[in-house]
């Protein structure tokens, strides 16, 4: 088989020239010739283990897989290889600069750090233009649904903060020490003070708030969960974290508010019990 005979020849000759990586390529050609031999499959098995074997002691070798699988690869911008994926290249330690593009596909390049005898594998995955306009599309509104969620939640936790605020500031006025014209009022007896009344329902309202937020965060940690299970984007499950802990804070917030206004109603409520005329026989001594 004198063309079978020529493919060895012809490695031998890339092999002289120390060109391992197409030596390697004619012994391979000529192991696929000779398959069904059993005695020159012998040969080309270690022929080919030779080439390899000397290959790893001075390149790495890349596999490169893509998506169509027929894709145009080039490697640093000069050597540039068309045909179907996987396919593998020999090269030199070092980084290299991939760029894989195929007809009707946006073209991608990443780059590979490959050392010495490294067996090293790099799927690319091309995109269409029409398929990028639609993932940015989507990508973009998420983005602006999420601002707009937490614009929302923010000027929640501003009037939580807010309605806070002034129960303790209306705390603050009643505790001051009453003036002059306080004096006559000990006499009247009433219902409780209208401040305490308001504070107690203002921090009855913040932690009624702060319960149902509470709820809603555990719902999303239990939905952020079943995500992490399965498959999903990862700015889903980004958008997903955000909606809990954003829920979490708020609750938070809501919770210790509600908690400021019912301790200033329920002192002001005291206060107002005591400043009140006083039980009927409250001076009265028992003598024996």
């Amino acid at each position: 088989m004198p063309a079978t005979r020529l493919l060895v020849d012809i490695g031998r000759c890339h092999e002289l020239r120390g060109d391992l990586p197409r030596a390697l390529k004619f012994a391979e050609l000529y192991a696929a010739q000779v398959d069904g031999d059993e005695e020159l499959e012998v040969g080309a098995e270690d022929l080919l283990d030779v080439l390899r074997g000397r290959l790893k002691r001075v390149r790495g070798k890349l596999t490169i897989k893509a998506k169509p699988k027929v894709a145009e690869v080039t490697l640093r911008g000069v050597r540039t290889v068309v045909g179907e994926t996987p396919m593998s290249v020999w090269i030199e330690p070092g980084t290299w600069e991939l760029t894989v593009g195929a007809e009707g596909f946006l073209t991608h390049s990443t780059r590979v750090v490959i050392s010495v005898g490294e067996d090293r594998e790099r799927t690319v995955e091309l995109e269409s233009p029409k398929a990028q306009a639609a993932r940015k599309a989507q990508e973009d509104k998420a983005d602006k649904e999420l601002k707009a969620e937490l614009e929302a939640e923010d000027e929640e936790e501003q009037a939580a903060d807010a309605a806070a605020a002034e129960a303790a500031r209306v705390a603050a006025e009643e505790a001051k020490p009453p003036g002059d014209g306080d004096e006559g009022d000990s006499d009247d007896v009433g219902g409780p003070d209208l401040s305490a009344v308001v504070a107690l329902g203002a921090g009855a309202a913040l932690l009624f708030g702060g319960g149902v937020y509470g709820l809603l965060a555990s719902q999303a940690d239990d939905e952020l969960t079943a995500m992490k299970a399965e498959p999903h984007s990862p700015s889903e499950v980004e958008d997903q974290h955000a909606t809990a802990t954003s829920h979490q804070n708020l609750a938070l917030a809501l919770t210790a508010g509600g908690l400021v206004a019912a301790g200033a109603g329920i002192a002001l409520w005291m206060m107002d019990a005591s400043d009140g005329p006083e039980p009927t026989g409250a001076g009265l001594r028992w003598t024996f």
